[in-house]
């Protein structure tokens, strides 16, 4: 059956067809199609996607860099009319009570007793005398308090004031100092708590308006 046997070719149609054999490599089996179908559109849809973030990552740095831009602007401006104040404001010293160089003699005063300056300016007391004194300056209508009770409670060093809160120090002796700046124009009073007579005026004038002397910086 060897020598006799010959392989029999099927066909498929009608009889006696001559059968063409098929180039198998210009075939896509249906697995490699939607395989490659499925690759391509994930490939597409992750550019897309890719895309879309790298637009939103652009659009948010623009908006941080022009936010970043306005806060600069901002900070700038607000420096520079921090460092006008700053170069307008002026220093004033004056001092609270004084003494006879035995301290058999005390002067009860604020000296001066009456300050002219500008708004943002601030003065420096300086306590002279072995005598407690104290430097307030009360509200409208505000009690005398008791000088160990304060405003109650008694102000930070320097201290700010307006005439809308009280501003006291504790009772002081000689060598220490106390600062208070004055923000805004107007007629202040300041008391000595300790002593009910010892009081004096701070002239506090706006800025355009020339002050009557230069004296006590």
């Amino acid at each position: 059956c060897e020598a006799k046997c010959q392989p029999i070719e099927l066909s498929i149609g009608r009889k006696n067809r001559d059968v063409r054999p098929i180039d198998t490599s210009l075939l896509v089996d249906n697995a490699t199609f939607n395989s490659n179908r499925t690759f391509f559109g994930t490939s597409a849809r992750k550019s897309r996607r890719r895309m879309i973030k790298g637009n939103k990552h652009v659009k948010i740095n623009m908006k941080k860099q022009k936010n970043q831009a306005v806060t600069i602007i901002t900070l700038t401006t607000l420096l520079s009319a921090l460092a006008l104040v700053s170069a307008d404001a002026a220093p004033w010293n004056a001092s609270v009570g004084a003494q006879s160089n035995d301290k058999g003699f005390q002067a009860l005063a604020f000296l001066p007793n009456e300050i002219w300056i500008h708004a943002g300016d601030r003065i420096t007391w300086t306590f002279d005398a072995d005598e407690i004194h104290t430097l307030t300056f009360l509200i409208a209508d505000q009690p005398r308090p008791f000088f160990a009770d304060g405003c109650p409670g008694f102000s930070m060093d320097p201290a700010t004031y307006d005439g809308s809160t009280c501003v006291t120090t504790p009772p002081m002796v000689r060598g220490q100092t106390f600062t208070v700046i004055f923000p805004a124009a107007g007629n202040f009073k300041l008391v000595c708590l300790v002593h009910e007579n010892m009081d004096g005026r701070i002239h506090v004038l706006d800025l355009s308006e020339p002050l009557p002397h230069d004296l006590g910086r």
